[in-house]
């Protein structure tokens, strides 16, 4: 089950570009069913309807560090200029789920010149990759790659992924 629709979670397509490249998605069929007292003819007496809709859900597979890394290490890449407007052009706006928590959020910025190791977490006098190991009991896979992700977090605050 997901949401109001059901789905079969072994069988999905997994969607190629025009080079034969994964897209980073795995496209599931989904089916929603309702019950429902109608009439079929206007002038008809109520009758019992049954209504299935097929649609799709698509879930994101690859993270948006390794979309932008493109097969490069995470905690080694760095982006030239041009590659930093162009993902900034690409995704701000764009949702994330954030892994730990399954937050969706709306990217506000990519901030290029820090990671989970250099960004401090406001007054609290850690790092962003300390407080993922301390707090939240994880630690985090390419702690030193940037860019970091700044989100609208609870009271319209910039937190950062």
């Amino acid at each position: 089950r997901w949401g109001r629709h059901y789905i079969d979670p072994k069988s999905y397509t997994t969607p190629k570009n025009k080079r034969g490249e994964e897209l980073g998605v795995d496209v599931f069929q989904a089916y929603s069913v309702e019950f429902n007292v109608g009439r079929p003819q206007p002038q008809g007496s109520p009758k019992l309807m049954l209504t299935v809709d097929l649609t799709a859900k698509i879930i994101r597979t690859k993270s948006l560090l390794v979309s932008l890394c493109q097969s490069r290490n995470p905690n080694t890449c760095r982006f030239t200029e041009a590659e930093q407007r162009e993902a900034k052009r690409r995704w701000i706006g764009e949702t994330v789920i954030s892994k730990l928590d399954k937050k969706c959020h709306a990217i506000h910025d990519l901030i290029f010149d820090q990671s989970a190791e250099t960004l401090m977490v406001g007054d609290l006098g850690i790092t962003h990759a300390e407080y993922y190991i301390e707090r939240k009991k994880c630690r985090l896979e390419y702690p030193r790659a940037a860019p970091m992700i700044a989100v609208l977090g609870r009271n319209k605050k910039m937190i950062h992924l």
